[in-house]
């Protein structure tokens, strides 16, 4: 590679060595996974491989040596709000939405009447290189995508209608059959806040693949099974327990799916702003408050209830949040901070020996809080404001990483120190 020396090693995925530009690189090539391989040069491909990949033979090459990522890029209707993986079948499900902008439905109404008019040579200018047709305060156009990443790319469209806006979306695994749940809001207006109210769809995966790209019709991949009304905004959903947890304005709601709507179980009134997002594992529920941090619960079968039992000792107006492990959590707040809590280690015995001390906390608490809070382990100023958050391992023989993105567009990754001489050496460095 560029005239000099390089090494190709084949193992769970491809790896390449070589240096460039004076620098040594260790890079694992983004391709399916090769069984032999060898050097290959001709006059249209100077520098490539031949492999064997199954039953195939392949020539190779990689075109922009010193990159660190690869990237590919699919372009989308609206600007997008969550997306979530189907573990089986590794489908991208993305929600867009995007205010002042006309939807299908109208868009096509305008072009009728624009085309009655005699004006059809505007209709030739792509949105692409002109933008979407804008509409008026409070207008919403807003669609759900699925998208098969590898091979031709193809995707699905739901578009929403009735100037809804998607908010929310979760996977939720039923019988042994995983269901897509979405939540919206209809007529939504930021300032001064209005809306009419939202909605929670439950849509089943059906066996129809997804269609072509350019092609239209077909058979659908998601089928409706209901749809439900709620008095707020769905701002976070979660499953828990083989129920499906709701973030719902201020109010965290536990719901059952029937066959014809959501039936609600159990509610849980004490937030202060707006529950945005919620995480579970195991018995443990983290949801965060739009303005008042993590919040930490268990709901008890007996008495189908939430207990609260740890919450935050700082008011965090939170953006983005993460779970760790059992007991440790990560959250970013809107001042572009990212921060790690962590329960007390005893939390759960003292939960067991005395179980007033989280179901009274008026009795316990400290200053109408919880009894028991989160400690906060370390924090770091990152400069722009993190719009989302995980926990993931960027290659099969790697640690795992949080990787975050901001508000600005960058993709950032916070690596773990693995022992504490590493801390101290960086200490006395900085």
């Amino acid at each position: 590679m560029q005239n000099q020396r390089a090494m190709l090693a084949l193992s769970a995925r491809p790896w390449v060595s070589y240096c460039y530009m004076g620098r040594y690189h260790l890079t694992p090539l983004a391709y399916d996974n090769l069984d032999f391989a060898s050097s290959f040069a001709k006059a249209d491909c100077p520098e490539g491989i031949v492999a064997l990949s199954g039953p195939s033979l392949r020539i190779i090459s990689i075109p922009k040596p010193g990159e660190l990522f690869k990237q590919t890029i699919i372009p989308l209707s609206y600007s997008p709000r969550k997306m979530v993986i189907h573990p089986e079948t590794h489908r991208l499900i993305i929600i867009e939405a995007d205010h002042k902008v006309m939807n299908e439905t109208l868009k096509n109404d305008l072009k009728t009447k624009i085309s009655e008019a005699g004006r059809a040579d505007f209709l030739q200018l792509p949105e692409s290189q002109i933008g979407v047709i804008k509409g008026n305060t409070g207008t919403w156009a807003s669609c759900l995508r699925i998208v098969e990443p590898a091979g031709r790319q193809r995707q699905f469209v739901h578009e929403f209608e009735g100037n809804e806006s998607a908010v929310s979306v979760c996977l939720f695994s039923m019988e042994g059959t995983f269901h897509l749940v979405v939540g919206t809001v209809k007529d939504y207006v930021n300032e001064p806040r209005s809306h009419s109210g939202g909605f929670i769809y439950v849509f089943r995966f059906t066996d129809a693949p997804l269609p072509e790209p350019e092609a239209e019709g077909g058979p659908s991949p998601i089928e409706l099974l209901h749809k439900t009304p709620v008095e707020d905004v769905p701002y976070s959903l979660a499953q828990y327990k083989g129920r499906l947890l709701a973030g719902i304005g201020s109010v965290l709601k536990l719901f059952e799916i029937g066959k014809k709507k959501l039936l609600r179980k159990c509610e849980y009134k004490h937030f202060q702003t707006a529950v945005n997002t919620i995480q579970v594992i195991g018995e443990r529920i983290f949801a965060t408050d739009m303005s008042d941090s993590f919040h930490v619960l268990r709901h008890k079968q007996q008495d189908n209830q939430f207990h609260e039992f740890a919450d935050d000792v700082l008011p965090r107006w939170i953006s983005a949040a993460t779970i760790l492990d059992y007991s440790t959590v990560a959250g970013a707040d809107k001042f572009e901070n990212l921060f790690i809590c962590r329960l007390p280690q005893n939390v759960e015995e003292d939960i067991e020996e005395d179980p007033l001390t989280y179901k009274f906390k008026w009795e316990t608490g400290y200053l109408n809080g919880a009894a028991f809070k989160l400690d906060q382990i370390c924090s770091f100023y990152v400069g722009e404001m993190i719009t989302s958050l995980t926990k993931a391992s960027l290659s099969n023989t790697s640690n795992e990483v949080l990787v975050f993105g901001t508000s600005m567009g960058s993709i950032g990754v916070f690596y773990p120190f693995d022992s504490r001489e590493d801390v101290d050496f960086f200490l006395h460095l900085e």
